[in-house]
């Protein structure tokens, strides 16, 4: 049996039985009948059996050889990874139009459809944007599952995945592999896929919630105290505190800006205000505001204040012309920083594979993130006496309409004791109405100003 490029011309009629192997894919066979019968089959070795078998793939019309060709393709990579494909295609039979795929092989199919360019009002950008952190946290269950026809799994095979996360106490993260899961099956099931007759995620047990190890701590994290902030802010200008210069003025930012972190890292020159040398405000460019990006939204432009502008001001000193405040290295060189950057060289420990010691640890401060940097410095506007709408706006909190939200107060508002005496903000209030009376009857300006 010569291998041949099978081709719209060995799709006839013959006198006798022919077989035709295809020389393009090893095992892919066409064979003819007298009678007129045109069959696609594909021809392996049964790794069990040590045999050779035969797997049919379908007849023409009804299969073209392009579409046969790749089946057969599918079909070789099935007996790579050690499926037999007889069961899967009698499983297949039993369940209708189900397609054969291993799990692997859908996980790869569907990041690579998250890849897939698409333009938004930012750009062409993956249809997912995060599309590698979804192929990272589903690298346990590809292990799992890897030569399993995706057809073949079942609720109870994803809970039991879900309690190795458990064990290990990783409920966050197995509560997102869940939720990716689902998403995944979801998609696989829409023709014209049909890998799955349905989705093994539907009817599952409630997620588990995590508990706190120390219930007495905030369950989201925690606040600095005031000693704690001096100790961190003064430490940073150490120079023999673990990273680089810009990375330790970014953790300033999230303390005088109020900023989230991806929003920190990824300040453009052309987006401050007038210019870096003199900086007002700093914009946020739409395609960083992930949670933004309804039809409507616009970027961010954020207030500086003093502490902020000073910090803005010695990022770009000595490259004004630097296009991003905090630039990107490796594969994300012309890009900015990794928010991912901060958190790592924060906690890191000497006693880690890597060996490289964190800021934190140097420093002797019990373990945070650089978010709670920003939940700090709402907890102290908070006991500044501002309410939480007013925190929201700070904050760039959003809500459908547009209008400022109020701050979840059970993630970012802690009661826990920063500034030395809380404020009333009806003190200010009444300060600020003392002085415009003050100038509408023309006094001079109060010497004293009421005590809270």
């Amino acid at each position: 049996m010569p291998a041949v490029l099978i081709s719209e011309k060995h799709l006839k009629k013959s006198d006798t039985r022919k077989t035709y192997s295809d020389k393009l894919v090893m095992g892919f066979v066409l064979r003819t009948t007298p009678k007129g019968g045109l069959t696609f089959s594909f021809q392996y070795l049964n790794k069990k059996t040590s045999k050779r078998d035969w797997c049919t793939i379908g007849t023409y019309p009804e299969w073209n050889i392009d579409r046969a060709r790749k089946e057969a393709r599918r079909l070789a990579t099935l007996v790579d990874d050690g499926v037999d494909i007889k069961a899967a295609h009698r499983l297949r039979a039993e369940r209708g139009a189900v397609n054969v795929i291993t799990f692997k092989q859908l996980v790869k199919e569907y990041i690579d459809d998250c890849k897939t360019l698409v333009r938004k009002r930012w750009g062409m950008v993956p249809k997912k944007e995060s599309w590698k952190d979804i192929e990272s946290a589903l690298k346990r269950a590809v292990q799992r599952w890897g030569s399993i026809p995706a057809a073949e799994i079942t609720d109870s095979d994803v809970m039991d995945l879900y309690q190795t996360y458990v064990d290990d106490d990783h409920i966050p993260q197995g509560n997102r592999v869940r939720t990716l899961l689902h998403t995944l099956f979801k998609w696989a099931i829409v023709p014209p896929r049909k890998y799955l007759p349905t989705n093994p995620c539907t009817n599952l047990p409630e997620k588990l919630e995590e508990v706190p190890v120390d219930a007495a701590e905030h369950p989201d994290g925690r606040v600095l105290t005031a000693k704690e902030i001096r100790k961190f802010w003064v430490g940073l200008d150490d120079p023999n505190c673990p990273g680089d210069k810009l990375s330790k003025l970014a953790y300033k930012l999230y303390l005088t800006t109020v900023l989230r972190g991806a929003e920190i890292c990824a300040i453009p020159n052309d987006g401050v205000m007038p210019d870096v040398h003199k900086p007002e405000t700093v914009t946020i460019p739409l395609e960083v505001l992930k949670g933004r990006r309804s039809k409507t939204s616009r970027p961010v432009t954020q207030p500086l204040n003093s502490l902020a502008r000073e910090i803005v001001a010695e990022i770009f000193k000595g490259d004004e012309g630097r296009r991003y405040a905090f630039p990107g290295n490796g594969k994300r060189r012309g890009k900015w920083m990794d928010q991912k950057t901060l958190a790592h060289l924060l906690n890191r420990k000497a006693a880690d594979r890597a060996g490289k010691e964190g800021i934190l640890e140097y420093l002797k401060i019990g373990h945070f993130t650089p978010h709670d940097l920003r939940r700090t410095s709402a907890t102290i506007l908070e006991q500044l006496g501002y309410d939480e709408k007013s925190i929201g706006k700070v904050m760039t909190h959003k809500t459908p309409d547009k209008d400022a939200s109020p701050v979840t107060r059970v993630h970012y508002l802690v009661p826990k004791q920063i500034i030395a005496k809380p404020v009333d903000r009806r003190v200010e209030a009444l300060d600020a109405l003392d002085a415009v009376l003050r100038e509408i009857i023309g006094l001079p300006p109060a010497k004293l100003k009421l005590v809270a």
